[in-house]
């Protein structure tokens, strides 16, 4: 939902002491119809960002290194403000606060008497990046919407199969790899008998959880047999387990805190596949739900 991120106007803000690379910040700007605002500390540089949509930032580390650094570091460790391309301008010669901003995630470094529009430039090319990644994030929401359970946050089943078999396909064409995750909940050995009421609803928890757990280029789906599929693109087997791994134990832990008339605690059997040379979509979708079948009729 919310407006495409290539429709919005191109904002910048600039954190620290006014300097002449703000004013060609400023200009440049304004010559592709976008607006820099000007923070001129930390606080209510903050007050923005949390209030305001911006495309980049600009921290003044030539007029005080250890603010910038810190403000730079606070960013990548946000978990909203992350992907902001971060530019960080500092003293002529200044090495150290040029390793330090890099090191916590500066797209750029400039020094102030370094030529401004260049650096704008490279400030730009990262926002372009930027944007086409939240266009493409924008575009999965809003396919989620069309094609998704509403109440899990998954794709139907049907949707599901029919985007791993474009995965396979596209898998093969790239040589990257692409794994799948079949996960089936049940109640824990001795746990109370659930209702077909309260395990509806549980099913639809753990499935939303699921969802939560997953990244954005990540596809998931729930089966009328109690299993949840996800499809990780460019993961190889390994990497598949570990997100097993994630999925299972975070659902089990909380469903082991259920309160009275919530259904607890839970488990999981978990199988995991890459796909094969010459294998369809479909196929890799079996070979997963099968070894879950084999899994559950061995135990």
């Amino acid at each position: 939902g919310g407006e495409a991120p290539r429709r919005r106007r191109l904002k910048g803000l600039y954190i620290g002491a006014p300097s002449p690379f703000f004013l060609a910040l400023e200009r440049l700007f304004a010559q592709r119809q976008g607006l820099v605002t000007a923070a001129f500390s930390s606080f209510s540089g903050f007050d923005h960002l949390h209030d305001e949509f911006f495309d980049a930032v600009v921290l003044n580390g030539a007029a005080d290194p250890a603010t910038a650094i810190a403000l730079c570091a606070a960013l990548r460790r946000n978990a909203s403000l992350h992907h902001i391309p971060t530019l960080v301008t500092i003293k002529a010669d200044d090495e150290a606060t040029r390793a330090a901003a890099i090191e916590r995630g500066a797209v750029a470094v400039v020094g102030e008497d370094a030529p401004c529009d260049d650096a704008i430039a490279w400030l730009m090319d990262a926002i372009r990046r930027e944007r086409r990644r939240l266009d493409a994030e924008h575009e999965l929401r809003a396919l989620r919407d069309r094609m998704g359970d509403a109440a899990t946050g998954l794709f139907t089943a049907q949707a599901f199969c029919a985007h791993v078999a474009r995965l396979a396909e596209d898998h093969h064409l790239t040589g990257r790899k692409l794994s799948l995750i079949a996960l089936r909940v049940m109640p824990a050995h001795g746990a109370r008998t659930p209702s077909e009421g309260q395990w509806r609803k549980a099913r639809t928890d753990v499935a939303a959880l699921a969802a939560r757990l997953i990244r954005d280029q990540d596809c998931g789906a729930l089966t009328a047999e109690d299993v949840i599929l996800v499809a990780l693109p460019c993961t190889a087997l390994a990497g598949a387990r570990r997100t097993a791994e994630r999925i299972a134990s975070v659902v089990e832990c909380t469903s082991f805190a259920a309160g009275e008339g919530e259904v607890g605690p839970l488990v999981f059997e978990r199988s995991t596949a890459e796909l094969n040379p010459g294998e369809s979509g479909r196929g890799l979708v079996a070979r997963a739900t099968d070894a879950l079948t084999a899994e559950g009729q061995a135990a």
